[in-house]
């Protein structure tokens, strides 16, 4: 569904991604782990056509998106949250959402696209605060009303930047069930997570990446069971530390 084939990129005449490769099925989650600055959100930017890539490709279903620019990759069925939500505070939740709706993919997103209600009634805490501004919302909610409005703009591959950042546990929990509902209903997600045991847990495949490259690629069980976290990422899943 989502393919980014040896992409180089960077900003200026920084360098941050070299000969990046990776590949999202359909319906697929497949993630990409590694330390802070190693060029994960770049990836996600390349994707989203914010930073268009030196040498590679990046496609999806088939076509060739690396030059489109980020207006046209969102019609094409592509939705980003961001690690910062970037929700609009002064608005409400229901506007938030309205605002999205308007922007998004006109139908392009076929059986995927999700109504507002829909979305309300996915995640209670919204539908209960669906008339309060955004910059009154808990970390937590914020978090579920940028992933209602990437669903509502009728994207059916979500690109999820730190979804778990800064959240309680019993929040992150909510996030992968949340990310489980999505797969069942057919969407495709590439996840970027620090939280690396909640991204084994919810993935179908797993990316390490490296200083700007990919370093290990392989399912959630077999990366449990190789060294590639502890010497790429500095984490050990060895006796539940």
């Amino acid at each position: 569904m989502l393919r980014v084939d040896g992409v180089t990129a960077g900003y200026g005449a920084t360098t941050v991604l070299q000969d990046v490769s990776v590949d999202v099925g359909n319906g697929e989650v497949v993630g990409l782990v590694g330390r802070n600055g190693v060029g994960k959100t770049t990836t996600l930017r390349t994707v989203m056509g914010t930073l268009a890539p030196r040498s590679g490709s990046v496609t999806y279903d088939g076509e060739d998106v690396g030059d489109l620019g980020p207006e046209e990759t969102v019609r094409r069925g592509i939705a980003l949250v961001p690690e910062e939500r970037r929700i609009f505070g002064g608005l409400s939740v229901r506007e938030n959402l309205e605002l999205a709706e308007l922007g998004g993919t006109g139908g392009r997103g076929g059986d995927h696209s999700w109504g507002i209600d829909e979305v309300l009634d996915t995640f209670e805490n919204l539908a209960d605060n669906e008339s309060a501004p955004g910059s009154t919302l808990s970390g937590g909610e914020q978090q579920m009303l940028a992933v209602g409005r990437a669903l509502v703009s009728g994207g059916r591959t979500l690109l999820l930047d730190e979804p778990t950042e800064g959240l309680a546990p019993y929040v992150v929990e909510r996030v992968v069930e949340t990310i489980e509902s999505l797969r069942k209903r057919g969407l495709t997600v590439l996840l970027v997570e620090q939280n690396v045991r909640m991204a084994l847990d919810v993935c179908d495949y797993v990316y390490v990446m490296d200083s700007g490259r990919i370093v290990h690629r392989s399912s959630p069980d077999a990366l449990r069971d190789d060294d590639a976290l502890d010497r790429h990422v500095g984490v050990s899943l060895d006796d539940d530390r």
